[in-house]
């Protein structure tokens, strides 16, 4: 694989971005091996409604999948971590959400920021198949090819590594052991949206998730003509629309 690492969609921006607003913050943070072009889309929405919105670059993303395979969880969670606390000192209120490893962050965000007035999960990555393997794979093969490389089949387009960094796969391995404990502790109002044809994570991660928490108000949306990618699938602006109401119940006093 002379080739690797390699990045869909390169022509992209794919950088971080914080764009001022009124004073409600959303912090959006994309997936393993993305960018935020996963969470742009999105992001361009809820700026267009007036909110402040920022979306980091977690380390090793953007760059090549060596690189990715050199960071560890706690990297991912402090730059996302940095980026609430930008918005914090800027805004009254602060929503936090992400797609994917993006989502597990939010949670536990939410699990030492009891302040942050609500959480926007899509596909949260709890499960995902297969990926236990990785505590020996890791030793043997750190990159690996990606079975579903090539153009995508959402209706917007994704940037990310089209290979697979097992290094990096164990550290999100290890997250995902590290966040179930904190479920618990979150209160959060929570928004959960799951694409039912997930072939990426186990979709039920959604569902454990949703009966984990603590939060009293909280929701679960099946999105049936959708896969892992909600954001960017068939039925984003379903989900668009949805997170934007949701965001509005909970502003309304």
């Amino acid at each position: 694989m002379k080739d690797y690492p390699y990045i869909q969609n390169p022509d992209l921006d794919g950088s971080a971005f914080f764009w001022t607003g009124k004073p409600i913050g959303i912090l959006l943070i994309h997936g393993f091996t993305a960018t935020t072009v996963e969470i742009r889309p999105l992001a361009q929405y809820f700026r267009r409604a007036g909110f402040s919105v920022a979306g980091p670059l977690l380390p090793g993303h953007g760059t090549t999948a060596e690189d990715l395979n050199t960071k560890n969880w706690k990297e991912w969670v402090a730059a996302a971590d940095q980026s609430y606390q930008l918005l914090k000192s800027i805004c009254e209120r602060v929503i936090v959400g992400g797609e994917s490893m993006g989502g597990l962050i939010s949670l536990y965000l939410a699990s030492i920021h009891p302040e942050i007035s609500g959480l926007l999960l899509y596909s949260p990555a709890l499960r995902v198949k297969k990926l236990r393997r990785t505590q020996i794979a890791r030793f043997f093969m750190p990159i690996m090819a990606k079975h579903n490389t090539g153009k995508t089949k959402e209706p917007l387009p994704w940037q990310g590594y089209t290979v697979y960094p097992v290094k990096a796969a164990y550290q999100l391995f290890r997250f995902q052991q590290f966040v179930a404990p904190c479920l618990r502790r979150v209160n959060t109002p929570t928004l959960i949206m799951q694409g039912a044809k997930d072939r990426t994570i186990d979709p039920n991660s959604s569902k454990v998730i949703f009966d984990a928490i603590a939060s009293r108000q909280k929701e679960l949306v099946w999105k049936r003509n959708s896969g892992h990618c909600v954001v960017l699938d068939a039925e984003y602006d379903e989900v668009m629309t949805k997170s934007l109401a949701f965001i509005e119940s909970i502003l309304t006093p």
